[in-house]
């Protein structure tokens, strides 16, 4: 009985180490606790923050150091390239979009956004994130 009640508490144990735990924005509306939590993104890769995201990023804006800002962005979107076009032909907002600033101060850049791929996510998720912004447009 003894055994049986230890062999019970270790697979339980097992069991709850390898389901991990659940990923901190679960959705659009919920990508200002990226803002509330930015200190435990700050000095990790963008592959790590990406993966406390579940909504799918579907754009992204490259931006290198020193044409608007003292270092490098990545934006990335919700939303696909030909949507974001028509938002900035209306000089709308886009939806809420998260803009990350890199310690890398070198690396390819679009200025007007491209598809996000997974061959992006690994090219690019090994920089490190220096800060994030979020922004949090309309429906």
């Amino acid at each position: 009985m003894k055994s049986s009640i230890q062999a019970l508490t270790i697979l339980l144990t097992l069991l709850v180490s390898c389901t991990g735990r659940a990923q901190m924005v679960k959705s659009v509306d919920e990508i200002d606790k990226l803002d509330s939590n930015k200190s435990y993104f700050i000095g990790k890769s963008i592959k790590h923050l990406l993966s406390e995201i579940k909504p799918e990023i579907k754009m992204a804006k490259f931006v290198p150091k020193g044409s608007a800002s003292n270092r490098s962005t990545i934006t990335f979107f919700f939303i696909q390239v030909d949507k974001f076009k028509q938002y900035e032909k209306t000089h709308k907002q886009p939806p809420s979009y998260i803009r990350v600033t890199i310690k890398e101060e070198e690396f390819e850049f679009n200025w007007n956004g491209l598809e996000w791929t997974p061959e992006m996510a690994r090219k690019y998720g090994s920089y490190i994130v220096h800060g994030i912004r979020v922004f949090k447009g309309e429906k």
